[in-house]
C-alpha cells in the first residue's frame, strides 16, 4: 500500500501522521512541543540568511525583543485575506510574508520531518497528503491552502474538513448521527455527520466566519483572560524600563495561556506579572468575562442544526452523540453549555456521559486526516471496516447576479446551495442576449451563506469571480441568443466555471481566487525560502 500522510494545519499547532490500514503513526517532528507531535504554527526568519525556522524555537523567539520583527504567527487565521502580507526584517530589509508563504513553510517542515523519521525507521517516504481545513473555509481560502501545499512540495490528495476528520478519528458507530464541535486555537467549525456502514456523510456544516463574520477560537479566550487580569489587577503596561512592551506582552500572554489551562481543572489560579506582583483569577470570573464568546459558539451550533433540519425529510434531526474536538474544547464551560443546549436533541434519552465525548483534542483531526488519506490513496480500501467513503458539504452557496439595470432591482440566483452535496458536476444557468451584435456578456459569481435559491443583492456579498465573456464574432450575435453559465464544485469544495453560447466558442477555466495574484516571481521566492530550509542546517 502506498504511504501517505494526513496533515492538520492548525492556527496554533500543526501535526502530521500516517496510517497503514492497521494503526496510526503520529510523527514527532523537530521543534515540536516538548518533543511530542505538536509543532507550533510559528515561523521565525533568521537574521542573516532569511532561513525560515518552524516550531517551538520560533515561538520561543517571541520573548526576545530583537527577534519579534522576524516572526510570523496565525497564518491560517488570515489565509485568503487580501490585506495581510506580514512584514519581517531580513538583513535590515522589510520582506512581505503572505499567509500562503507562512503555511507553505509549516507544511514543508512537517513533510520533511515525517520523511526523515520514516527513513530512520527503514520505511518509505512520500509527498502525498490530505490537508485539513475549517469547514467554513471559502473558495479563496481552499485555493490558497492547496497552493501553499503544492509550493511546499506536497501532492494534495484532497482537503478534508476538520470536524469530519475528528468524526472519522472518533469512529462513529454505524447508524449514528454525531454533532462535531471543533474549537481550535483560531477557528470554530460545527458539522453534523452520519455514519452509514463506513460511509461518512456530512448532513450540515457551519463555521464561525459564516455565522459571526469573524473567526473565534482559543486565542479569543486568551485575549479576554489577559484583559481580565490586567483590569482586575490594575496593571500598567510599559512602565518597566528593562522590558519592551512586546516582551512584556509576550510574558503575560504565556502566563495567561497557562492560567487558562489550569482553570479547566481548578477553581482559581494565580497569574504572576512581569513586575513580580500577582493576581488570583477565579474560574467563575473567567466564565463570566467570556460568556459572550460561548454565546457566539452556540450561534454556530444553531446554524448547523438549522441547516440539517431544513434539508431533512423526516423532521428535526436527532443527535446520537456530540464529539468535542480541538484543544480549546477542554474548557469546562464549553462542555456544560453544549450539554444544556443540545439536551432536547439527544436521541433515546441518553445521559450526558453516554453522548458527550471529548475526542483526543490534540490528535483527533490529524488521525482522521491520515485515515482519509489512506482511503483515497488506496482506491477506497477500507480501514478495517471503519471508513469506506466520505461525503462532505460546504457551508457556502454560490450564485450569479440578475436584475434590471434600468430600475436598479437586482438579486442573486444561487446555482449551488450549501445544502447540496459537496460534489456538483454541473449546475447550468441560461440567459438571453438582450441586443443584436452584442460584443460580450459579463458573468460573475457570489459566495454567500444563504440556503435560499434567490437572495436580495447586496454590496456586502462576497464576489469571488467576474469575467467579461467576449464573443468571437459580434456581427453574428443576435438578440435572444442563449448563453449558458455552468458552475461545478469538486470534492475539495473548489469551484470551476464553463461558459457556452449558441454558435460561438466555449471555454473552460477555473476561478483564480488567490488575491493578490501569486505571480511567478512570488512563487519562486516562496520556493527559494523552502529550499533554504533544507540547505542550511539548524544549529
Amino acid at each position: 500500500m502506498a504511504k501517505v500522510y494526513g496533515i492538520d494545519l492548525g492556527t496554533t499547532n500543526s501535526s502530521i501522521a500516517s496510517f497503514d490500514g492497521r494503526q496510526v503513526d503520529f510523527i514527532h517532528p523537530q521543534n515540536a512541543v516538548m518533543g511530542g507531535d505538536l509543532v507550533p504554527s510559528v515561523i521565525y526568519y533568521e537574521r542573516e540568511t532569511g532561513k525560515p525556522v518552524v516550531g517551538a524555537s520560533a515561538r520561543n523567539a517571541l520573548g526576545s525583543p530583537r527577534e519579534t520583527s522576524r516572526i510570523v504567527t496565525f497564518t491560517k487565521r488570515y489565509m485568503g485575506q487580501e490585506n495581510y502580507p506580514e512584514e519581517i526584517l531580513i538583513q535590515n530589509e522589510r520582506v512581505s510574508i503572505s499567509p500562503v508563504e507562512g503555511s507553505a513553510c509549516i507544511l514543508h517542515h512537517l513533510l520533511s520531518c515525517a520523511n526523515e523519521e520514516s527513513r530512520g525507521n527503514g520505511g518509505t517516504t512520500s509527498n502525498k497528503a490530505v490537508i485539513t481545513i475549517p469547514a467554513a473555509f471559502s473558495n479563496k481560502q481552499r485555493e490558497c491552502t492547496k497552493l501553499a501545499a503544492e509550493l511546499a512540495g506536497i501532492e494534495v490528495l484532497g482537503l478534508v474538513h476538520e470536524p469530519t476528520a475528528a468524526a472519522i478519528s472518533y469512529g462513529i458507530k454505524s447508524g449514528d448521527t454525531v454533532l462535531v464541535f471543533d474549537l481550535g486555537g483560531g477557528t470554530l467549525d460545527v458539522s453534523i455527520v452520519k455514519n452509514n456502514r463506513g460511509d461518512y456523510k456530512v448532513l450540515a456544516a457551519a463555521g464561525d466566519s459564516d455565522v459571526l463574520q469573524r473567526n473565534i477560537g482559543g486565542k479569543d479566550w486568551d485575549d479576554k483572560l489577559l484583559e481580565l487580569a490586567i483590569n482586575q489587577h490594575g496593571y500598567e503596561l510599559g512602565r518597566l524600563p528593562n522590558l519592551s512592551i512586546e516582551t512584556e506582552l509576550w510574558q503575560l500572554k504565556k502566563r495567561v495561556e497557562e492560567c487558562k489551562v489550569c482553570l479547566s481543572t481548578m477553581q482559581e489560579e494565580v497569574i504572576y506579572f512581569p513586575d513580580f506582583t500577582s493576581e488570583t483569577i477565579t474560574r467563575a470570573d473567567f466564565v463570566r468575562y467570556t460568556d459572550n464568546l460561548v454565546v457566539d459558539c452556540l450561534k454556530v451550533v444553531k446554524a448547523a442544526i438549522d441547516k440539517a433540519d431544513s434539508d431533512s425529510t423526516s423532521g428535526p434531526v436527532r443527535i446520537d452523540r456530540c464529539v468535542l474536538a480541538g484543544g480549546s474544547s477542554n474548557m469546562p464551560e464549553i462542555k456544560r453549555r453544549l450539554s444544556s443546549y443540545l439536551a432536547d436533541r439527544i436521541a433515546n434519552g441518553r445521559s450526558e456521559s453516554e453522548w458527550l465525548h471529548l475526542a483526543k483534542p490534540e490528535r483527533a483531526i490529524v488521525e482522521g486526516a491520515a485515515r482519509y488519506a489512506y482511503m483515497l490513496a488506496n482506491e477506497g480500501a477500507n480501514d478495517n471496516g471503519v471508513l469506506v467513503g466520505v461525503e462532505e458539504k460546504s457551508s457556502h452557496s454560490y450564485g450569479t447576479k440578475l436584475g434590471n439595470s434600468r430600475t436598479g432591482d437586482f438579486m442573486v440566483r444561487n446555482l449551488i446551495l450549501s445544502t447540496d452535496p459537496m460534489i456538483v458536476d454541473s449546475r447550468p444557468f441560461s440567459f438571453l442576449i438582450i441586443e443584436d451584435k452584442q460584443s460580450s456578456v459579463i458573468v460573475d459569481l457570489f459566495e454567500n451563506n444563504s440556503t435560499d435559491s434567490t437572495i436580495p443583492f447586496s454590496d456586502q456579498l462576497n464576489k469571488i469571480y467576474e469575467k467579461d465573456y467576449v464573443f468571437d464574432n459580434p456581427e453574428n450575435v443576435r438578440r435572444h441568443t442563449v448563453v449558458s453559465f455552468i458552475v461545478s464544485r469538486n470534492r475539495d469544495g473548489i469551484i470551476s466555471i464553463r461558459v457556452e453560447s449558441e454558435g460561438h466558442h466555449s471555454e473552460d477555466f477555473e476561478i483564480a481566487t488567490v488575491f493578490p495574484p501569486i505571480t511567478d516571481e512570488q512563487k519562486r521566492h516562496i520556493v527559494s525560502s523552502i529550499q533554504l530550509m533544507d540547505l542550511i542546517p539548524e544549529d
